[in-house]
C-alpha cells in the first residue's frame, strides 16, 4: 500500500468496505463527514466503514476530495445513560 492511497475493497456479495484502520471514535466522524460516500446502514468498526455498494472511483474522488475543510463531528446519542 503507498502511504498516500487508501483501501476500498469491493467483497463477492456487492458490499463495498473502505479500510480505515482508524478506530472506533474516529470512524463516526468520518462517516458523518462523508455521508454522501458511506452506506445508508452505516455499519462500521474500528477498521472499516461500509460504503456504498455503488461508489465509483471518480465519485470516491470528487466526493472526499474537500472533505479535510468540511470536518464534521457524529450526532450524540441522546438516550439516557442507564447509570
Amino acid at each position: 500500500m503507498h502511504r498516500a492511497g487508501t483501501v476500498i475493497r469491493r467483497r463477492r456479495n456487492g458490499d463495498l468496505h473502505w479500510w480505515t484502520w482508524a478506530g472506533y471514535r474516529a470512524n463516526p466522524t468520518l462517516v458523518a463527514t462523508l455521508a454522501e460516500v458511506v452506506d445508508p446502514i452505516q455499519r462500521f468498526d474500528d477498521q472499516a466503514i461500509r460504503l456504498r455498494e455503488n461508489l465509483t472511483p471518480a465519485d470516491w474522488r470528487l466526493l472526499t476530495a474537500d472533505a479535510a475543510e468540511r470536518l464534521c463531528l457524529p450526532g450524540v446519542d441522546e438516550k439516557p445513560s442507564p447509570v
